[in-house]
């Protein structure tokens, strides 16, 4: 179980990354099962950028 003192935020987490393509909701789940309670999405260009955005609004 996690408790406050184990909660995480995530600085700088590149998620719009082609790597991440195929398995987001799974990645950022078991971020979430580890403790990570935010995540601080980065944009290298308006595109990712933009992308950042989108995936803030739907989690």
């Amino acid at each position: 179980m996690i408790t406050d003192m184990e909660k995480y935020i995530d600085i700088g987490v590149n998620l719009t990354g082609s790597s991440f393509k195929k398995d987001l909701p799974q990645v950022i789940e078991r971020a979430q099962q580890a403790g990570v309670e935010r995540f601080i999405v980065t944009g290298t260009d308006i595109v990712h950028s933009e992308q950042a955005i989108a995936l803030a609004e739907q989690y």
